[in-house]
C-alpha cells in the first residue's frame, strides 16, 4: 500500500502542465511512495472548458513516466492523447503511470459540451438537449462507447486501484461493474477521479457511494466540486479552494 494519498489541485498555468506539476512535487520533502491524481485533460495544455486547440500529443506520456521514476511515485493521471488508429478527437482516459511505464485503466463514456459556447438565457434550454453524435463537435475529446475495460481496476503494488473520469461516476453502467470487480479483490481499494467537475456534483455524496473504499478525486474546476480524499464513504482532506496549484496529500 502507498505511504500517502494525495491529488494535484491544478487550477493556473494550464498551458505549463509539467513544470507545475514538477514545482509541486518540489515543495514536498520526501513524496517517495506516494499515489497522486492528476486531474481530467491534464494535458491539452487549456483550461477544460476554455475554447482554443487542445495539445493531445503523446509525448505528456513519456514526460510524466520521468517525473513519477524521479519522485518514486504512481500516476493517475486524466490524458487526452493522441492514439494509433484512435479517433479524432481522441479518447479522454486514465493513464497509472510510474517509472516503469503507463497503461491506460479506462476511458471517459459519457458525453460533455467542453468546448462549447458558454451557457447563455437563449442557448440553455437547447443546450443539453444536442444528440450525443452532435456533441463530439462541441467536445475535447471522443465518448467511448465500447464497454467498459476489463482492467478497471489493476492491481498496483498490493492495492487494486480503479479510475473513472468526471460526469462517468454518475454513471451506473460505468461504476457498477467496478464495484463487482472490487468485490473478488483482496487489499486496499482506492478509487481515482480525475475531474473538471462543476458544483452540481457534491463530495459528500461522491464520496458515500464507495462506502468500503479509499475515493481520490482531483478536479481542476476551482469552482467546482472540492478536489478530495476519503476513505470508506467519510472524507479525510478537501482541497480549500486557494488559487494556487498544489499537491494536497493524506496518510491512508
Amino acid at each position: 500500500m502507498f505511504s500517502k494519498l494525495g491529488f494535484f489541485r491544478f487550477v493556473a498555468n494550464y498551458n505549463k502542465p509539467i513544470e507545475s506539476l514538477e514545482s509541486a512535487i518540489k515543495a514536498h520533502c520526501d513524496v517517495s511512495d506516494f499515489l497522486i491524481v492528476l486531474p481530467e485533460a491534464f494535458n491539452i495544455s487549456k483550461y477544460y472548458r476554455d475554447a482554443g486547440d487542445c495539445d493531445y500529443s503523446r509525448d505528456i506520456l513519456d514526460q510524466l513516466r520521468a517525473v513519477a521514476g524521479k519522485g518514486d511515485v504512481t500516476l493517475v493521471a486524466g490524458l487526452i492523447v493522441e492514439e494509433p488508429d484512435g479517433p479524432t478527437p481522441p479518447y479522454s482516459s486514465a493513464y497509472l503511470i510510474d517509472g516503469s511505464g503507463a497503461a491506460v485503466i479506462c476511458r471517459k463514456h459519457g458525453a460533455d459540451f467542453s468546448g462549447a459556447p458558454p451557457l447563455t438565457p437563449e442557448n440553455v434550454r437547447t443546450h443539453w438537449n444536442v444528440p450525443i453524435s452532435e456533441r463530439i463537435r462541441f467536445s475535447n475529446y471522443t465518448p467511448c462507447e465500447a464497454a467498459s475495460n476489463t482492467a478497471n481496476p489493476l492491481k498496483h503494488q498490493g492495492a487494486s486501484i480503479a479510475a473513472i473520469i468526471c460526469m462517468d461516476c454518475d454513471l451506473p453502467y460505468v461504476f457498477r461493474p467496478i464495484e463487482e470487480r472490487f468485490s473478488m479483490m483482496a487489499g486496499p481499494k482506492i478509487v481515482c477521479i480525475p475531474a473538471c467537475m462543476n458544483s452540481v456534483y457534491l463530495d459528500d455524496a461522491i464520496a458515500a457511494t464507495w462506502p468500503e473504499q479509499y475515493v481520490i478525486l482531483a478536479n481542476s474546476d476551482s469552482h467546482g466540486c472540492r478536489s478530495f480524499i476519503s476513505k470508506e464513504g467519510t472524507i479525510m482532506m478537501r482541497d480549500n479552494h486557494e488559487s494556487e496549484n498544489t499537491i494536497v496529500l493524506c496518510a491512508p
